[in-house]
């Protein structure tokens, strides 16, 4: 069985007209198909706490069903549309293979129950160079909302500390050093252009891309002159 989560009303408020079954009031457009962790977040965002009933004087709701996941299997990533959003992360170094394992075992977990508005997300991964992971969702079914979003973030940031390497940080800029991947901060970057070390043919990843078919149409791993780097340094 699943455990009871008691949710009141801050300050004592009273219930809604139909009580428990008005669910869609108390949780003011959160989603109940992810994470407990996600949906937690959402109610207290919107006012609600936990805690446990106090008789009459406070509302609560038992909800057993809430840690009962139905999300969506995932999918291989080859096999999501073009037109999928993405996330790209990027570690801040080349992962070992017990950290490609754990991360990737983990992110399976979080895409298993993955969802937004009650709604299961359709979502796949793909880790490359074994540095960038890419997570993304098929829209046409069910696209993300910002709570589902904040949700993904918030898994990747706590994995880095778990793991104990960088993956949530937008700021360094990932480029090619030969065959070897280079990761350095912006300011570094500039004075390597200015030194005439990198140029406008420089190969950088540009991980800012959110449509799976940019990617897949060669717009991530590019030259500068092709991507922002090319108006921000050069």
């Amino acid at each position: 069985m699943a455990a009871v989560i008691v949710w009141t009303a801050a300050g004592g408020a009273a219930a809604p007209p139909g009580g428990p079954a008005s669910l869609s009031w108390m949780v003011t457009g959160c989603m109940l198909g992810v994470c407990a962790v996600e949906r937690r977040g959402c109610l207290e965002r919107s006012g609600w706490r936990q805690a446990e009933p106090q008789g009459d004087a406070w509302w609560a709701l038992v909800a057993e069903s809430f840690d009962q996941e139905e999300g969506m299997p995932r999918i291989a990533f080859d096999e999501l549309p073009g037109d999928a959003r993405v996330w790209i992360f990027s570690a801040e170094r080349t992962l070992s293979p017990s950290e490609r394992e754990r991360l990737l075992a983990e992110v399976d977990g979080f895409l298993d129950g993955w969802g937004a508005h009650a709604t299961p997300l359709t979502a796949g991964r793909d880790l490359v160079y074994g540095q960038f992971l890419f997570v993304a969702v098929d829209q046409r079914a069910a696209g993300p909302s910002g709570c589902s979003i904040d949700a993904l973030v918030r898994r990747m940031k706590a994995l880095q500390d778990e793991i104990g390497v960088e993956l949530v940080n937008h700021a360094p800029v990932l480029f090619r050093r030969g065959a070897a991947i280079a990761r350095v901060p912006r300011e570094a970057f500039a004075e390597l252009a200015a030194s005439g070390q990198v140029g406008p043919g420089t190969t950088v990843f540009d991980n800012t891309l959110t449509s799976l078919g940019d990617v897949r149409a060669g717009r991530w791993e590019v030259p500068a002159s092709d991507s922002w780097h090319g108006r921000a340094f050069f």
